[in-house]
């Protein structure tokens, strides 16, 4: 019993960063239909492509980062993850999102690119 707690756990961590990292791919469709804009634009000398990249980061983060907080909030805690009169089961939930904004903002710059 003790081993099959261990796989679910380790299986749930799996999912939420699976689902953390790759929950940018719904903006793959956004960033192909913006391209030829981007391209005449760019071509036109309107701004620089690291302007573009950086303001296209800004513009998108507060978004992940609350969608990574409210997903990890209601996993973490619901699923007791690290149980709950644990000494440092605070410390743990912000270390786990932590690393899960961190995937998040890296994974949705990967897939913009």
């Amino acid at each position: 019993q003790n081993v099959a707690n261990v796989a679910q756990r380790y299986g749930l961590v799996f999912n939420m960063c699976l689902q953390s990292m790759l929950s940018g791919m719904a903006a793959v469709t956004t960033v192909v239909s913006q391209r030829p804009v981007y391209y005449k634009q760019s071509k036109n000398y309107f701004f620089r492509t690291a302007s573009y990249v950086l303001a296209d980061m800004v513009v998108g983060m507060p978004l992940q980062v609350l969608e990574t907080v409210l997903n990890t909030t209601f996993v973490f805690w619901l699923a007791n993850l690290v149980p709950r009169d644990a000494d440092d089961a605070v410390a743990i939930y912000f270390q786990v999102m932590i690393i899960l904004i961190a995937l998040n903002l890296s994974f949705g710059s990967w897939l913009r690119v």
